[in-house]
C-alpha cells in the first residue's frame, strides 16, 4: 500500500515515546510499505503554494526501514535515515546530511530502551528509566559526560495525556 498525504499545515504532536520505528506509531498498518508528507506555504508575492518539505518514510513488516526528509525553507536540506534491527528490536539509526553523519544505537533492557548513544563528536548520551507500568519517567540527556537536560513524565492518564517536566542543566548544574 502506498499511502501519500498532502497537507498545507501539518501539526506534530509529541509522545512520550523514545524513537517512531514501527508502523502503529504513525497509525499506518503493518502492510503499508511507503508513506508520504508534503508541506507547502503560501507564497503571497507567487499568489501560490509552494512546497516546503516532504517526509518520505519506507516500512517493511510494519517496521520504518528509512525516512529520508527534504526541506526547502531559507537553506534546501536532505537528511537520510536507515533503521537497523536485530529480532524485531532497534539497533541504531545512520543518519547522513549535507551536514553531518552518524549513527545512533540502543541498548535494551527487559525489551525497553534503557540507553541512546551517538557515535559523532557531540558524545551524546540519554538513558531512561521507566515506571511500574512500563510508561516512560525520565529521560537524562548527556553531553560530553556532563547533564544537558532531565525531562520527567507523570500523571499519564494514556500514552498520549502526560505531564511532562523539563529541566536544562549548565556545567551539570540547574
Amino acid at each position: 500500500n502506498i499511502i501519500t498525504l498532502i497537507a498545507v499545515f501539518v501539526a506534530s504532536f509529541t509522545t512520550a515515546q523514545i524513537v517512531k520505528h514501527k508502523a502503529a506509531d504513525f497509525k499506518l498498518s503493518s502492510d503499508v510499505t511507503k508513506y508520504e508528507e508534503q508541506e507547502f506555504y503560501y507564497e503571497f508575492g507567487l499568489k501560490k503554494y509552494q512546497l516546503a518539505s516532504t517526509r518520505t518514510i519506507y516500512l517493511n513488516k510494519g517496521l520504518v526501514t528509512k525516512i529520508e526528509n527534504k526541506s526547502n525553507y531559507f537553506l534546501y536540506m536532505e537528511a537520510t535515515s536507515t533503521y537497523n534491527y536485530k529480532n524485531g528490536l532497534l539497533q541504531s539509526i545512520h543518519t547522513k546530511t549535507q551536514l553531518s553523519d552518524y549513527t545512533e544505537n540502543f541498548i535494551y533492557k527487559n525489551g525497553k530502551i534503557v540507553e541512546k548513544n551517538q557515535n559523532d563528536t557531540s558524545g551524546k548520551k540519554t538513558v531512561y528509566e521507566y515506571d511500574s507500568k512500563g510508561n516512560l519517567s525520565k529521560e537524562t540527556i548527556y553531553e560530553k559526560g556532563l547533564i544537558i537536560k532531565n525531562i520527567s513524565y507523570s500523571n499519564y492518564t494514556n500514552t498520549n495525556s502526560y505531564h511532562k517536566k523539563t529541566v536544562k542543566y549548565y556545567n551539570n548544574e540547574e
